[in-house]
């Protein structure tokens, strides 16, 4: 009984006077200074309303002068609540060798001199170090591993390996390397995953290679930090300008262990400024959401992008097979006048009246108001339609009126068949009448010749035929014409004008819409 109670008070002593010898004791026996824990033994959680972080820089940037002044004894961490820390950064710059330096053991995280990420996995150890609680998660390099999608997605199960949430991101870089566009597409990476805010409200810079910077630096780490601009500048802003300087190739345990200390210390004015609340996963899955949204946006802008490309080669495709081609009819089609004279299409004029279909389905004579092509000097090929008493001679790809399964519509020329009924005109009756095609040859002749009358449509050799062509069907071409017409009824004089035939033989405004709004 007299030897527990010995015992006990020893134990007692010890603690208060902060040597940390039992737990120092412990950590030696339990592989070098450090004992894990299962990961379901979590500490429980501080959750209060985050605060604005306002972190006054000169005691977060700190000089590590004092961290190089060999001590006699390594001295415990800052007493407080148990940290989850997840430490994430480039390869080769030192974030597994910073992640074994807090834990004092060289050996707990896969780390080594490569150009290609050692760690691929995330790694965890819980230990107790210095008197204090630490859960620390390495994650692989970011940005720069040889599967950098795998990388990313592994990192982002780091948030799953610490359910209670973290109290920091210590963002690893080496001191002695300037900042390049890889760097900063990391952290902005490292913003879009985690969320546009975490890293000023959960980040600290870690920086290392601190040995090269004390042998080769007139300055103190703070005021080295001080005199940055440009892209380090913005950087240190984006962390709230909080930083810290460790030699991970520091071999007296306790000078490396004064180094965590200062890391410790930021950290806990972290977790001080953020009320106690952790980046929990609720956090990250809403910056996911966010995410998954940009890139969704992302992804419609480059296909709206690839669509326009296509869009605008079909357009230049079809502006040059316009210009190659003529779509109309042949310059002795026969058209018949409101005053019942009738004249060759070669002889009609805007302003002429031409017999017509309405839009209701009875006859009209339907006014002539532009030529879509005018030129009787260039050859073009024709398809013949016959009938048993009639016949029609149009451009392969002008639409013509035929009656299939009791429903009348129009379909290029070239797609009409043996057989098929087209829209015959009785004199008589003034009716249309369906007659089959009885026969279809082609022939080359000279003359093309577009009427655009205002109702759309045209009686050619007593046949019903559409003004358009199957560049852009009737049923749309109709409707964009609109504005041409209203023109035509408020000035015909100015609207003969404008579409005058010119260049090909098309109105020159036809021209300018394959040469520029086309392509």
């Amino acid at each position: 009984m007299i030897s527990l109670i010995v015992i006990v008070l020893a134990a007692i002593t010890l603690n208060e006077q902060g040597q940390g010898e039992l737990i120092r004791d412990r950590e030696l026996q339990m592989r070098d200074g450090y004992y894990r824990e299962n990961d379901d033994q979590h500490a429980d959680m501080d959750r209060t309303t985050t605060t604005s972080y306002d972190l006054d820089v000169k005691h977060s940037m700190r000089s590590t002068s004092s961290a190089c002044q060999s001590a006699s004894s390594v001295r415990n961490l800052p007493p407080g609540k148990p940290l989850n820390i997840v430490l994430l950064g480039k390869t080769g710059h030192g974030k597994s060798a910073t992640a074994n330096s807090i834990f004092g053991d060289k050996d707990l995280f896969n780390s080594e001199m490569s150009s290609c990420s050692v760690t691929t996995k995330c790694q965890k150890e819980t230990g107790i170090i210095g008197g204090r609680k630490l859960s620390v998660v390495d994650t692989p390099g970011t940005m720069d591993t040889n599967h950098k999608d795998e990388a990313l997605e592994e990192i982002g199960t780091s948030i799953t390996l610490v359910p209670e949430g973290f109290d920091a991101f210590v963002i690893v870089l080496r001191v002695d390397v300037r900042i390049t566009e890889e760097e900063k597409e990391a952290i902005n990476l490292l913003k879009k995953l985690f969320g546009p805010n975490t890293l000023l409200k959960y980040g600290i810079l870690v920086f290392t290679y601190g040995d090269t910077f004390m042998k080769s630096s007139k300055m103190t780490f703070q005021e080295h930090m001080l005199s940055q601009k440009g892209d380090m500048k913005n950087i240190l802003a984006d962390f709230g300008y909080r930083s810290a300087l460790i030699d991970n190739t520091q071999k007296d345990p306790a000078i490396l262990r004064e180094q965590v200390i200062q890391i410790i210390t930021i950290i806990d004015l972290i977790v001080s400024q953020n009320g106690g609340q952790r980046y929990s996963n609720d956090l990250f899955v809403m910056a996911q959401r966010e995410l998954q949204a940009e890139k969704n946006r992302e992804k419609a802008i480059q296909e709206r992008r690839r669509q326009e490309e296509i869009d605008s080669i079909v357009a230049r495709r079809l502006a040059e097979e316009l210009k190659r081609r003529s779509d109309c009819f042949p310059p002795d089609g026969l058209v018949t006048l409101h005053d019942g004279r009738t004249i060759t299409i070669a002889d009609l004029r805007i302003g002429h009246k031409v017999l017509s279909n309405a839009a209701s389905g009875t006859l009209e004579y339907s006014e002539v108001y532009f030529f879509a092509h005018l030129n009787p000097n260039v050859s073009n090929e024709y398809i013949n339609l016959r009938t048993f008493k009639q016949n029609i001679k149009l451009s392969p790809q002008h639409h013509i009126y035929i009656v299939r399964n009791g429903h009348m519509k129009t379909i290029a020329a070239r797609e009409v068949k043996i057989g098929d009924r087209i829209l015959v005109l009785n004199k008589e009756s003034l009716s249309f009448l369906n007659e089959s095609i009885t026969e279809i040859s082609i022939s080359t002749e000279f003359g093309v010749y577009a009427p655009i009358t205002m109702s759309g449509t045209i009686v050619v050799n007593n046949i019903l035929a559409s003004c358009y062509v199957d560049l852009v069907p009737p049923v749309y071409s109709h409707p964009m014409l609109w504005p041409l017409r209203q023109l035509y009824r408020l000035s015909p004089t100015l609207s003969a004008q404008i579409n005058a035939a010119e260049t090909y033989g098309m109105p020159n405004w036809v021209q300018f819409i394959m040469d520029n709004l086309l392509i």
